[in-house]
């Protein structure tokens, strides 16, 4: 069977996939939208939710190379692959095999790195400390240290990026516990456009401090959270740094937390000050409570 129009070129790329989204829709498969830009609630289908406009197609592409290699790959093969690997988190963890659970260690990763505000970020503190690094070379270096700049400032970093940092979050979220909460009735998880949370002790922290914590909404009734053993145990501070360790393809998984509505407010203001513009969820109520804390005045009724 040969590739439809749609799937050749395709123009509107989800930075965070529709089949996870429609995991917070309401009864009628729609979202409620908070912009933080404007602090209007809407609601819209996930279809149209954390979309740009050919964001992962790439620059410069060699020739016989698909520019929009990346948008397929995701959403023919990985996509489907996360649908089912999230559904048997929710439903029974035991059910997932060796093959699975590395796939979802492998999913974690990308969706981390492949949102408009962690690229965006990480671009902004590599070229900081490039820069500062650049005064020192020689003039014999500053050619290659150039171009390797204009690498850095470019469309295409994007996927530098997933190769430079992954590896390394792979391995360290197969050393953390595996933890599954449950919201209670009448309270619900919100999701943003930067679904994988890294908080730690320094706010947003990176995977080397113990007390680094990773929050990913599974559903608007679920929630994973990784947390490094050996902080929950007590034996090491949340600013230690642990040594890198090895990839493990059976995680530590506990199923059964249960939250009190208390607790899913806390987590949804600590994942909305990750967003970068949008927040979704399956009802109006938890975005309310959202924009409430970020100090941001209503502005009206749900449109």
């Amino acid at each position: 069977m040969g590739l439809t129009m749609r799937e050749q070129e395709p123009k509107r790329h989800h930075t965070v996939g529709q089949f996870y989204l429609e995991r917070f829709t309401d009864s009628t498969g729609l979202l409620y939208v908070l912009d933080l830009n404007s602090g209007k609630i809407t609601t819209q289908t996930p279809l149209n939710t954390m979309v740009r406009k050919h964001f992962y197609k790439v620059d410069a592409c060699p020739s016989g190379m698909d520019p929009n290699w990346f948008e397929k790959l995701c959403g023919r093969d990985v996509e489907p692959r996360a649908n089912e690997c999230i559904r048997k988190l929710i439903e029974d963890p035991s059910s997932m095999n060796p093959e699975e659970w590395g796939f979802m260690l492998y999913y974690l990763q990308l969706q981390r790195t492949k949102v408009p505000r962690q690229i965006s970020s990480m671009r902004a503190s590599l070229l900081t400390r490039f820069d500062a690094l650049s005064t020192e070379l020689s003039p014999e270096d500053r050619p290659a240290a150039n171009a390797l700049r204009e690498d850095l400032a470019g469309e295409n970093f994007k996927f530098w990026l997933q190769r430079a940092v992954g590896l390394t979050m792979v391995k360290a979220f197969s050393q953390m516990d595996w933890e599954i909460a449950t919201a209670p009735s009448g309270s619900s998880f919100i999701t943003t456009d930067n679904p994988v949370n890294l908080c730690g002790p320094l706010g947003e922290s990176g995977v080397g401090y113990a007390g680094t914590n990773v929050f990913f909404p599974l559903s608007s009734s679920k929630l994973l959270l990784l947390r490094n053993p050996e902080f929950k145990n007590g034996s090491v501070t949340a600013e230690t740094i642990l040594p890198e360790a090895g990839f493990r393809t059976q995680m530590r998984y506990f199923p059964d937390i249960r939250y009190t509505p208390r607790r899913v407010r806390a987590t949804n203001m600590l994942m909305s000050v990750a967003a970068e513009r949008f927040i979704v969820a399956n009802g109006p109520v938890a975005l309310e409570e959202v924009r409430e804390q970020h100090n941001r005045p209503s502005k009206g009724p749900v449109e």
